[in-house]
């Protein structure tokens, strides 16, 4: 950390948008306090197109979301990736109000069970995405394990995160409010 001791002059947006090398070559930190401004030498990470791209095929974020996670995290990926599904989450907040009336019916069997399950979006359009497709296959896989009870089958485990979770993160990627709506099960023999 280094003092700057000459005063600082405020500058038209236009002087920055002409010199930008020359403004974000290193961060400064004004403290409001009796002694000087203090300024850290840091520098900004540098976010090339292929770390974006790459961000963005783990986490299927928008492109600017993960330009923004990256900045936000200085360049570190997992860092940005937990950036995205905090931001993510209180997206999937935002839309819950939201009514989800479309969506799809999974149905699996398996010997002489089968389960029905019903997952709602806001449009018909969602339905045919790949991805909502695969979260209602993976719910209507997980209902076959531990039954049609609603609240089980969001609590039940996939991999290393809940149905719920799962759910969450579908709602911040594709960008529509979903809901697992009802579940019914049928056992023969």
């Amino acid at each position: 950390i280094s003092e700057i001791s000459t005063p600082i002059t405020v500058r038209k947006a236009s002087s920055i948008r002409n010199e930008p090398a020359r403004y974000m070559s290193w961060l400064c930190r004004a403290e409001i306090s009796n002694g000087p401004v203090v300024c850290s030498d840091r520098t900004m990470a540098t976010i090339s197109a292929a770390m974006v791209k790459e961000l963005r095929e783990s986490t299927g974020a928008g492109m600017m979301d993960c330009k923004a996670a990256l900045t936000e995290t200085s360049g570190d990926m997992t860092a940005a990736q937990d950036w995205l599904r905090k931001k993510g989450l209180s997206k999937a907040a935002k839309k819950a109000g939201r009514v989800a009336a479309e969506g799809l019916i999974g149905a699996v069997t398996s010997g002489n069970k089968g389960v029905v399950v019903e997952v709602n979006s806001e449009t018909d359009f969602v339905a045919r995405n790949e991805q909502f497709q695969g979260l209602v296959k993976m719910i209507a896989q997980v209902a076959l394990r531990n039954g049609a009870d609603v609240e089980k089958i969001k609590a039940a485990k996939v991999g290393d995160v809940t149905v719920e979770t799962a759910i969450s993160d579908a709602i911040a990627t594709i960008g529509e409010n979903m809901s697992l709506r009802r579940a019914a099960s049928l056992e023969v023999g």
